[in-house]
């Protein structure tokens, strides 16, 4: 590591420039700034490098002089996890240092970094000849802690590739630019402004502080790749934290597409994003799954060539400010869904993505489809008010015959990539006592596996295992959400009642069903509760502290909890008067919010 880079003293007016707060500290400590300038060592971190493992022996600090890199350390699971960010000016692996302890994480560049590398020998002679310079980086410390990077996937810079040639680069581009300026500081970098900015010094180091000193100024930068400068491109690749390559359905500009994937290659793992151009009101995306694999894309996004606002969604999902929906699992309460995404439009609150649990899961499947609310009440009119097709309780009470027959009638062929939305649900794997996230593959299965409520509707096979309505651990899965990245407010729908049956006699500790029949047809009436009700009010106890601890947490910018009350959780044939319910409940608690954040200047 290190060829090519700066000598030394070069590299330590770097260290003292990135970090004020050093500088201040050593003061006018020559012999301090010399010792710093005759130590510091160079250190370049591809993107994926790993600057140090857990458990490794505390041998060096490190100043961050451009780049980012993420904390990582590994759960019981196995699973890593990032604990923080550290990124240009910045100090990290000086606690092993102080503590004389092994790496307790990980630590993995983000992006291409440089790095000034200080051994612990040079490290133990400074503190011991110049308390300013633990002051110093102390007060870096502390800076970091008070002002953490999030700990989730962030995105700050975008590199966009047009690679269909129908589309005109400046045009896109502008358009994403006047969506996020609305509301971000963002700045637009080409290769023209680059090299207008930087005059003759366009050495890799110096395009790297540039965008450094850019992105500290900035929300968001959009780095546009230019076919006529490959160099900058490459540059501008390695630089993003996520690329968005934007094709045609048919059509791909081979040259520039053939730069990405070359850059795809050297890179570790790049978060590529597809955002797909449909012109005209032609068919709903299809073969979505085929071109993320062509392409090796993490992501597909759908927009209509032409549509402003389809733009407006791309530009909020690829920078993660978008606006997702919730919508719980509560039996045919579910249906109030429809009045309140019916209210959401008619105040104009944009749907960027949509998850669901259970009945939220199939009516969430719809709105991502691009439905209108009139489109999904007639849907959900038509072919799910009468979906009951009772059987002998061997499996299950009902078949499900009919709920996947009239789903797949709305989504046959089509899968959860296909939809012009992101869209996810979730079930539970009865076999392995863990949540399942359906983010890809069929709709219809996602859906229905979604929604197998326990002993009422019959369970889903999956690889040998078996799956389950997801309320039974999530039946608001506001995490799973969250966990995308693509969205910063989150609006919840909570459909399930507040509280579950009754007990309205005391029957005793024995029920005999044909004495509770006879109690419903005869004059003497004993209230004995339902078994359906028990049944769906048992599959979501557990998922209750769940969904406390999303709202304890602050996920939740709009907790919308519509007042059902008379509604049962059966009550398939009521769609009208359920989704009535929803929109009236939900219209006022909607308009309050939206007025006040347009107060407040949010979005």
């Amino acid at each position: 590591m290190g060829e090519g880079l700066h000598e030394p003293e070069s590299l330590a007016e770097l260290v003292f420039d990135a970090i004020p707060d050093l500088l201040a500290a050593v003061g006018s400590e020559e012999s301090s700034r010399a010792a710093v300038a005759a130590g510091v060592e160079p250190v370049r971190l591809r993107a994926g490098e790993t600057l140090f493992a857990d458990g490794d022996p505390p041998d060096a600090l490190y100043f961050v002089i451009t780049g980012r890199l993420a904390v990582v350390q590994k759960d019981e699971r196995g699973d890593e996890r990032v604990l923080r960010r550290v990124g240009h000016g910045e100090v990290i692996g000086e606690m092993g240092l102080l503590d004389d302890s092994p790496r307790s994480a990980a630590v993995v560049a983000d992006r291409d970094s440089t790095l000034a590398r200080l051994p612990r020998d040079v490290f133990d002679q400074l503190v011991r000849h110049d308390p300013g310079f633990l002051r110093g980086v102390a007060r870096t410390v502390v800076s970091r802690l008070a002002n953490p990077r999030p700990d989730v996937d962030t995105v700050g810079t975008i590199a966009v590739v047009v690679a269909d040639p129908n589309l005109e680069s400046r045009v896109f581009i502008s358009r994403l630019l006047q969506a996020l300026r609305q509301h971000h500081r963002v700045e637009h970098v080409s290769a023209a402004s680059a090299a207008s900015a930087l005059g003759d010094a366009g050495d890799p180091m110096a395009i790297e502080r540039y965008l450094d000193h850019v992105e500290s100024s900035s929300d968001f930068v959009l780095l546009e790749a230019d076919r006529r400068a490959p160099s900058w491109t490459e540059s501008a690749l390695r630089r993003a934290d996520r690329w968005l390559l934007v094709v045609g359905e048919n059509s791909v500009d081979e040259p520039v597409v053939a730069a990405v994937a070359a850059a795809a290659r050297q890179a570790n793992d790049p978060d590529l994003w597809l955002a797909v151009a449909h012109r005209g009101d032609g068919d709903h995306p299809q073969e979505s799954a085929n071109l993320a694999t062509h392409y090796a894309a993490s992501r597909v996004l759908h927009f209509r060539d032409g549509a402003a606002g389809d733009v407006a969604r791309v530009a909020r999902l690829v920078t993660g400010t978008g606006t997702g929906i919730v919508l719980g699992g509560g039996g045919a309460r579910g249906f109030a869904h429809i009045g309140v995404y019916r209210a959401l439009s008619e105040l104009g609150v944009p749907i960027d993505a949509v998850a669901g649990a259970s009945i939220g899961g199939i009516l969430g499947a719809g709105i991502a489809r691009g439905f209108s609310p009139d489109e999904l009440h007639r849907q959900v009119a038509e072919r799910f008010s009468n979906v009951l097709d009772y059987t002998l309780p061997v499996v299950s009470m009902v078949k499900g015959q009919r709920i996947t027959r009239e789903t797949n009638k709305v989504f046959a062929g089509v899968d959860i990539e296909d939809l012009e939305l992101p869209f996810l649900c979730v079930s539970t794997n009865l076999t392995t006592s863990r949540q399942t996230v359906h983010a890809t593959g069929p709709v219809t299965t996602a859906t229905r596996a979604g929604l197998a409520i326990p002993g009422v509707i019959p369970p889903v096979p999956s690889d040998g295992d078996l799956l389950v309505d997801g309320g039974v651990l999530d039946n608001l899965p506001i995490g799973p959400l969250h966990q995308t990245g693509l969205v910063d407010t989150i609006i919840a729908i909570d459909v399930a009642p507040r509280l579950g049956p009754r007990a309205r006699d005391d029957y005793g500790l024995s029920v005999s069903g044909w004495k509770a029949l006879r109690s419903k047809l005869g004059r003497r009436k004993r209230m004995y509760p339902g078994i359906s009700s028990v049944l769906l009010r048992s599959m979501i106890v557990g998922s209750m502290e769940q969904r406390d601890e999303y709202l304890a947490a602050g996920l939740v910018d709009l907790y919308l909890e519509p007042d059902l009350r008379g509604i049962s959780l059966l009550a398939f044939d009521q769609v009208d008067r359920v989704a009535t319910a929803g929109y009236e409940a939900a219209y006022p608690a909607i308009e309050k919010w939206v007025k006040e954040r347009a107060e407040m200047g949010v979005g």
